[in-house]
């Protein structure tokens, strides 16, 4: 396996001539991390594949270095005869794609999308979403808390 440029520290799983998976430094639910590192990751020239993350592990496409922006965005909750896919509907892709963002993949909760316009207004302005987003994050929070807490308690 070969060292990978600027990406010291990041165990690597497998290295193709297309692709690479790596484990994310962070949980989903730190967005800002996660964020920063698919960017920090595109700028290697590694760009979170359709494929995106399974079992904890990312798949990157191998291509050019380049500045792009990624946005995770909060998962909506669904009612029991709603679709079940982690997959934004098409209205949401349409939108989405007016402002020149892609879809890419889901990861946990949250939808990612990804920008290689860096003029581009920014995907999630809605302060409804945007609460929505939060709102995941202290869920997932409070989960993490709690199993702690209980795994202490037990132990």
């Amino acid at each position: 396996m070969q060292k990978v440029k600027g990406c010291e520290g990041m165990k690597e799983l497998q290295m193709g001539a297309k692709q690479i998976r790596r484990i994310p430094p962070c949980p989903s639910y730190h967005v800002e991390a996660m964020e920063s590192w698919l960017e920090s990751m595109a700028r290697d020239g590694y760009f979170l594949s359709n494929d995106g993350f399974s079992l904890g592990i990312a798949t990157f496409d191998v291509g050019t270095p380049r500045k792009v922006r990624y946005r995770l965005q909060a998962v909506p909750k669904r009612g029991l005869l709603d679709d079940m896919t982690d997959r934004p509907n098409e209205e949401a892709l349409e939108i989405s794609e007016a402002l020149g963002w892609r879809y890419v993949a889901s990861q946990g909760r949250f939808q990612v999308y990804y920008c290689a316009d860096p003029d581009a207004r920014e995907l999630n302005t809605d302060p409804e979403m945007q609460s929505l987003s939060i709102d995941v994050i202290h869920s997932q929070e409070r989960s993490s808390l709690l199993s702690a807490l209980l795994w202490w308690l037990l132990k």
